[in-house]
């Protein structure tokens, strides 16, 4: 009996540390790899992300290796807005480094999400990606803190796709027949000390 519940336990492990996983590695058998990056991959156990009032952002930073070379970039971004906002005027933006890369309005893609595209010549070695809200309930007075503005990301829902190719071992670093680190040569030389005669 104690066999069997180890047994389910350590399964429900398993399945809660794959529910878990913001980031996913696919060989594509071609040379090329796909990584998948969740938005929730700083801190896993985070489902969702709340932007609250009339300018709500969330931001993530995307190093990029040296060793990768972008080939192609894409992502999916789905997200539950507040139903007492005004349709025409809420929006949403995608930005790269502060560069807009999708706008469009809330509600338009409220059912679906958001499906995008990035150059791969934007990245740079740091990259800051950002999902911008801007969210009004009235064309009056409003207040821009109110509780009824409000969009929330799903956040291991949404992930940044890379195809991505490893870059070549240069050649010329493959071996080192000199020393890389220190170039000074020291002579063997023989020193006298006393009656003793060391090399």
């Amino acid at each position: 009996m104690a066999h069997k519940f180890i047994l389910f336990f350590s399964i429900i492990i398993t399945l809660e540390a794959s529910t878990y996983k913001a980031i996913e590695k696919f060989d594509n058998g071609d040379g090329t790899e796909r990584i998948r990056i969740y938005l929730n991959y700083n801190n896993q156990h985070l489902h969702t992300k709340r932007l609250g009032g009339d300018d709500g952002r969330f931001n993530i930073n995307l190093p990029i290796p040296d060793k990768w070379e972008l080939l192609d970039v894409s992502g999916y971004i789905k997200y539950t807005s507040s139903l007492l906002m005004l349709d025409d005027h809420s929006s949403a933006t995608i930005l790269l480094n502060d560069i807009v890369i999708d706008q469009f309005k809330l509600f338009e893609r409220i059912k679906t999400g958001i499906i995008f595209k990035v150059d791969p010549l934007l990245f740079g070695r740091y990259n800051k990606f950002t999902f911008q809200a801007i969210q009004h309930y009235t064309l009056q007075c409003e207040d821009p803190s109110s509780n009824q503005l409000w969009t929330d990301i799903d956040l291991k829902e949404s992930y940044i796709d890379f195809l991505v190719r490893p870059k070549p071992i240069d050649e010329k670093m493959a071996s080192f027949d000199t020393r890389i680190f220190d170039k000074k040569q020291y002579r063997t030389t023989p020193m006298n000390l006393g009656h003793f005669h060391t090399i």
